[in-house]
């Protein structure tokens, strides 16, 4: 009943990239997250996010450029920035597009060998 035949449930996938492209927008209700790269993903495949404003994804997302953010434990703001996405074409591609163009410039390869590299020269050092 209610929003039940709207979800499926995939256990555990391998193709994640494949997935991404099926869906309109990324939700990611966290409690709690480090450095969540299923959120760089999304953001990689030209999705808008919607995301609770934890440690770890307030890193990433600053809201209403790369996303939404929302409190956690906050299942009606959830709902409501779901909505405004669905329902606003024009905010739905500036985030997707906000999104892309900062995991391109500050989460590529070279930037994360740099960034990787600099912490190991810093503990180096001292």
């Amino acid at each position: 009943k209610g929003v039940y035949n709207s979800f499926v449930f995939l256990g555990n996938q391998t193709d994640i990239p494949e997935l991404l492209k099926q869906i309109d927008i990324f939700v990611l209700p966290s409690l709690w997250e480090g450095l969540p790269l299923v959120l760089l993903e999304a953001m990689a495949a030209k999705k808008p996010i919607v995301a609770t404003d934890v440690n770890g994804i307030m890193e990433i997302i600053h809201s209403e450029e790369e996303g939404i953010l929302v409190p956690s434990k906050n299942p009606a703001a959830l709902s409501s920035a779901i909505l405004r996405l669905l329902n606003n074409d024009e905010l739905r591609e500036r985030i997707a597009a906000n999104g892309y163009i900062k995991v391109m410039s500050e989460f590529n390869l070279d930037k994360m060998i740099e960034k990787t590299e600099s912490v190991y020269l810093k503990f180096a050092r001292n």
